[in-house]
C-alpha cells in the first residue's frame, strides 16, 4: 500500500542548512525489509530524512573514500524510543553500506539480504562479521561478549549505552575505533583484547562507573591517546604490560597528574650476595625502590637507586632479613609541550610489580 508523504514547508535558512525535510504521517507499526518500498526518498534537496513510518532522522554522510554511511539519528517520538527500528539499505539513491556509532533503539530490523551488513544478536556487523559497527543503545543487556570473529570495533559503536555494566573484547580484536565505548555511564568492567596495540582517542571516555579495565600481561599494548580515559574518575589503577609504551599527555583527562595509578607487570628477579642485593637491568626503567618486608607482612621502602645492586652495611649477625625490589618507570607525556602547556602532566611514573621476596641471613 502506498504510504501518504507530507514535505514540510520550513523557512529559508533552514532549507540552506539542513534541505528538505521528509517524513511518514504517521507511525507504521509494520517492519519492512529496509528497502522502504512506497516512500519517495528520491529528491536531491533532502538532507535529512523522517522515515520509515517511525519518525526517525537519519543522517546519512560520504567518507573519505566516498562510501555512503549512516551515522547516529535522532529520535523524534519518545514513544518509539524503545522500538525495532528499520535500517535502509538505500537513501536518495545512494547506497548505506556501513553504520557509524550506536543508534538510538532498542531493536534493529536489518534486511537480511543487505550486501553490506547483518545483525547478530541485535548488533550491525559487516556481512563478514570482522568489523562490529554498531550496538543498540537501548537492548536491555547489562552484559556483553562481543564474538570471536571480530576484528574491528567502530568508532562510537558502544557509544552512551548505559545498560551495560561489562563488556568483554576478544583477543580477536585488534583494532578499535575513536570514542567506541564513550560516555557508557555504567560500564564497571572491561576484559581487553591482549591483540590491541593503540588505545584511541576518546574510547572509554567519561565511562563514570569504570572499576576495572583488565590488561593481561600479555597485552600487545603500546600507545594510549588523547582523553582515552579522561572522566572516569572510579578507575583507581591501570596495569600496562610494560614500560615500553607512549601516554598521551591528556590521556587521563586535565591535571598535572592523572587520578589512575599506572602499574605494570614488569618484574625483576633479585639474588642475594651476603649482605648485598643483585637483579637483572630492566628495559626501560628509571630506578629501583628496595624494600624490606616486615614482620607484619607489609614492606617499608629503604631507599632508591638507578644500580642494579643494593648493598646494605649495618644487618645484625644472627638475624634474617627479607627484602624485595621494584622496578619504576617515568616516561615523557607524548605531545608535551614545555612552552606552552600548563595543565598536563609531562611525564607519567609507572610503577612495575615487586619482585618475589628475597631472604638475606647474617
Amino acid at each position: 500500500m502506498k504510504k501518504n508523504i507530507l514535505i514540510l514547508a520550513v523557512p529559508a535558512v533552514m532549507l540552506a542548512l539542513h534541505g528538505t525535510l521528509v517524513y511518514a504521517d504517521k507511525i507504521n507499526p509494520e517492519v519492512g525489509d529496509g528497502v522502504y518500498d512506497g516512500y519517495n526518498l528520491t529528491s536531491k534537496m533532502i538532507d535529512e530524512l523522517y522515515t520509515c513510518g517511525n519518525e526517525i532522522c537519519w543522517d546519512y554522510l560520504k567518507d573519505e573514500n566516498k562510501v555512503y554511511y549512516l551515522k547516529s539519528f535522532d529520535i523524534i517520538r519518545s514513544d518509539i524510543l524503545y522500538g525495532k527500528i528499520k535500517v535502509p539499505d538505500r537513501i536518495n539513491n545512494k547506497t548505506i553500506e556501513y553504520i557509524r556509532g550506536s543508534c538510538y533503539l532498542q531493536e534493529f530490523d536489518l534486511n537480511p539480504e543487505n550486501p553490506y551488513m547483518k545483525c547478530v544478536d541485535n548488533v550491525i556487523f559487516s556481512k563478514d562479521g570482522t568489523k562490529l559497527m554498531s550496538y543498540a543503545r537501548y537492548d536491555e543487556r547489562t552484559e556483553y561478549i562481543i564474538p570471536q570473529t571480530t576484528e574491528t570495533i567502530g568508532a562510537a559503536a558502544f557509544f552512551d549505552c548505559n545498560n551495560l555494566k561489562s563488556v568483554v573484547i576478544p583477543d580477536s580484536v585488534n583494532n578499535i575505533g575513536n570514542g567506541a565505548f564513550s560516555c557508557s555511564y555504567n560500564i564497571e568492567v572491561y576484559d581487553f583484547s591482549d591483540n590491541v596495540t593503540v588505545i584511541p582517542a576518546n574510547a572509554f571516555s567519561s565511562n563514570r562507573k569504570l572499576k576495572m579495565f583488565i590488561i593481561k600481561k600479555e597485552s600487545k599494548l603500546k600507545e594510549i591517546k588523547s582523553e582515552a580515559f579522561d572522566g572516569c574518575p572510579m578507575l583507581s589503577e591501570l596495569y600496562l604490560p610494560s614500560f615500553d609504551i607512549k601516554i598521551d599527555k591528556w590521556a587521563f583527562g586535565h591535571g598535572t597528574m592523572p587520578k589512575t595509578k599506572l602499574k605494570s607487570y614488569v618484574q625483576t628477579k633479585v639474588t642475594a650476595d651476603e649482605n648485598t642485593l643483585n637483579w637483572k637491568e630492566v628495559q626501560n626503567t628509571s630506578y629501583y625502590e628496595i624494600y624490606q618486608k616486615l614482620n607484619s607482612g607489609e614492606y617499608k621502602l629503604l631507599g632508591k637507586t638507578k644500580k642494579t645492586s643494593y648493598e646494605f652495611k649495618a644487618l645484625k649477625n644472627g638475624m634474617n632479613y627479607t627484602f624485595a625490589v621494584k622496578p619504576l618507570a617515568v616516561i615523557p607525556a607524548a605531545n608535551y609541550d614545555k612552552d606552552n602547556d600548563k595543565y598536563y602532566p609531562e611525564t607519567f611514573t609507572i610503577e612495575g610489580t615487586m619482585s618475589e621476596d628475597i631472604v638475606i641471613s647474617v
